[in-house]
């Protein structure tokens, strides 16, 4: 179904009517702020919000089966929240673009956005796609550590603070990701 390009500041109120089976939304370039229409729409898979109003402080309804969210160019500045509220709300999520909002910074540094998508990999581990790329098993593993070992302060290489983690994390985080210990580089 698409609603895009409707000039819309809430959702219709006929989509209620097939809310129950809606499998895809397209409400793009619309002036929507508010997401709690859609709490009927739990079979819906994909949502296409892009150029909306929506901020980091949304509420996004229990949806069980998406797994395609576009939320490009709104006004998500805060990453935190929102990608927290993502993780529960949407717990089957494998592909997310959240390009042109101020908590992506896909066109300032490339460390910068590594950290972002470290952060995001993290927080929605269900994720296969972010923004414009697939996740690898090098980000995938990078966002574990990082999960278990902390963020290191801003200023410290990230190779630097991994150097000083515990043999026993590494060893762990090899073994989950099937690497033997007689295959790891650094050995005890």
């Amino acid at each position: 179904l698409s609603i895009a390009f409707l000039d819309l500041s809430v959702f219709p109120a006929t989509l209620q009517s097939c809310a129950s089976t809606l499998k895809s939304l397209d409400a793009s370039h619309n002036h929507l702020n508010n997401l709690l229409a859609l709490t009927r729409c739990t079979q819906l898979v994909t949502l296409v919000l892009d150029s909306n109003l929506f901020e980091d402080n949304c509420r996004m309804p229990h949806l069980p089966n998406l797994r395609y969210l576009s939320m490009n160019a709104n006004r998500i500045a805060n990453l935190d929240p929102f990608i927290v509220m993502l993780r529960g709300s949407c717990p089957c999520l494998e592909w997310l673009s959240m390009l042109n909002n101020m908590a992506c910074p896909y066109f300032s540094t490339r460390s910068e956005y590594n950290e972002y998508r470290l952060q995001v990999i993290a927080t929605i581990q269900t994720l296969k796609v972010l923004d414009t790329d697939r996740i690898t098993a090098a980000e995938r593993l990078k966002a574990e550590l990082r999960e278990v070992v902390g963020d290191p302060p801003a200023a410290q290489d990230r190779q630097t603070h991994l150097l000083h983690a515990p043999e026993s994390l590494l060893q762990q985080q090899s073994l989950s990701i099937g690497i033997a210990p007689e295959d790891r580089i650094c050995q005890s």
